[in-house]
């Protein structure tokens, strides 16, 4: 016998609602499950059952026990509300990327009852097919599981739960760079053009296994093109012929030319003290991949374009007086460098040296080409549908999060009508008239390419969204962001407007 995924340990279901747990058994005719003295059961017919329990008050501390051909003990079962976060990348940034922001309030977080599934796909396309939901753990908003809790997840379950007094359970069900067009499905697509011949290539079974794995082959391949054989020596030792660079800022500076390939980037500082126990580097953002070295040992390294580098390291590494930083930065699309608008410093004990000013740099290798095209899965028509909402039928939730519209910036054509008949679909799947928030996506300038014109046309469709959508509120992160900030990280800030359009929309109506 087995449980569908999000039937574990510390699961929270939603209070006053039918709960069905379902799950798979191959040699049991019957399965049974008891809460208490409470017993419940359902036939297994083609291998298949699913158990209805009767709605309950909100609750804390409880065992379920399921039998059949083996006998399945969940413990700490709570009753409470449950809600889904779906989207994009901004639904999903972790407690860990605020950090610069929220560390205080983080610090102090202790709220076992506040608790996230998190649901991650496994993509089939072809009739018939149908997506499990993954075995993932429920972790609980406490020190030392809280870090990958989505950000604005956390902060709306935390208000909530002050407000309301239940448990508060949180699946997050959102994939970062996915279109509006991946969560619905194709019968629905087909309103609005041809989505269809894209997933031509995907039906088969394995057949996006096999592009992905081909794609990676050439990643590869372009990656070692730009290695050169001074990679090793250009770690520690500064070419003669570097030259001078004010950092931050992107590379080329200038905006009409182009580079793509592996660049190093040097900067001496020198500490007046001993250095202490521990030391921290903050490179801000970088565009695209960098591997950072502090005295010619590697401090850290990080393969993508977004995520603020943060590097913990030894102090040892260091010494009083000279020093040196030397960052291998791959660019894949033309343009890189580092982002204005955000910190660059080294931290020794009590110790800070800022890094914005006078930096060198030396070409390592120019590639012959920009790096291999973009491609995301999580974009690719319905493929989020299947399997990522399917998957939730029969599962009771309290209402949706909604944090997305980034990746369709560049086309918003339509966008408001797909998010209408999106949710429509989602209600319909679920057999549920859940309500939903929309966010506002935060305003944002791309540091390459300027500002995106579809962008404000979204954020106006999203704003508008409840004129076309019933039980729809909409929370704005439009002031959130930052100058070239794509994910900000003002999300308690989001969490409270989300949680007060809950409030009003849905405990207070």
């Amino acid at each position: 016998m087995k449980l569908s995924g999000i039937y574990g340990n510390g699961a929270i279901l939603q209070r006053n609602e039918w709960n069905v747990i379902s799950g798979t058994d191959d040699s049991a005719a019957e399965i049974t499950l008891s809460i208490g003295e409470q017993i419940y059961n359902a036939a297994v017919e083609s291998g298949r059952f699913s158990i209805m329990v009767p709605p309950r008050e909100a609750a804390t501390g409880l065992t379920l026990t399921i039998r059949g051909s083996s006998t399945v003990v969940l413990t700490d079962i709570c009753f409470g509300d449950v809600f889904m976060l779906s989207g994009q990348s901004n639904m999903e940034l972790p407690i860990l990327r605020v950090m610069d922001v929220s560390a205080e309030e983080i610090a102090v977080a202790n709220d076992p009852h506040i608790r996230q599934y998190r649901l991650t796909p496994q993509y089939v396309f072809e009739d018939g097919d149908e997506a499990q939901l993954p075995d993932s753990p429920w972790i609980r908003a406490v020190p030392g599981e809280i870090d990958e809790m989505s950000a604005a997840g956390y902060f709306f379950a935390k208000r909530i739960h002050e407000e309301i007094g239940v448990p508060i359970g949180l699946i997050l069900n959102a994939q970062g760079g996915s279109s509006v067009e991946a969560w619905m499905p194709l019968d629905v697509l087909d309103r609005f053009g041809d989505f269809r011949t894209p997933l031509k290539p995907f039906i088969r079974r394995g057949s996006l296994d096999e592009f992905l794995a081909e794609r990676e082959r050439r990643i590869l391949d372009w990656y070692a093109s730009v290695q050169s054989e001074d990679s090793g020596r250009l770690i520690s030792v500064i070419p003669a012929d570097s030259v001078p660079i004010d950092l931050p800022g992107l590379f080329p500076a200038e905006p009409a030319e182009r580079f793509s390939g592996s660049v190093w980037f040097y900067r001496e500082f020198s500490l007046e003290k001993e250095p202490g126990d521990n030391a921290f580097l903050y490179l801000g953002e970088l565009i695209d991949s960098d591997t950072t070295y502090i005295n010619g040992t590697l401090v850290g390294e990080t393969g993508y374009r977004y995520p603020p580098r943060k590097y913990h390291f030894d102090a040892t590494l260091l010494r009083k007086g000279r020093n040196s930083i030397a960052v291998r930065l791959v660019i894949q699309y033309g343009r890189g460098g580092f982002l204005p608008e955000h910190p660059y410093f080294i931290e020794s004990g009590t110790e800070r040296v800022e890094l914005s000013g006078s930096w060198t740099y030396a070409i390592e290798r120019v590639a012959d080409r920009d790096g291999v095209e973009g491609f995301l899965a999580q974009k690719l028509p319905s493929g989020l549908f299947r399997a990522a909402l399917l998957p939730l039928r029969g599962f009771s939730m309290k209402g949706i999060l909604w944090y997305q519209g980034e990746s369709n910036s560049g086309e918003p054509e339509r966008y408001d009508e797909k998010f209408a008949a999106m949710i429509a679909v989602w209600r319909e799947s679920l057999a549920a008239d859940l309500p939903v928030i929309c966010v506002e996506m935060a305003d944002y300038v791309d540091p390459i390419n300027g500002l995106e014109k579809g962008w404000s046309v979204i954020q106006r469709m999203q704003r508008e969204a409840p004129r076309t959508t019933s039980r729809c509120a909409v929370a704005s992160a439009k002031d959130l962001g930052a100058p070239f900030e794509l994910h900000p990280q003002y999300k308690s800030e989001l969490g409270k407007r989300l949680s007060d359009e809950a409030l009003a929309m849905i405990y207070h109506s």
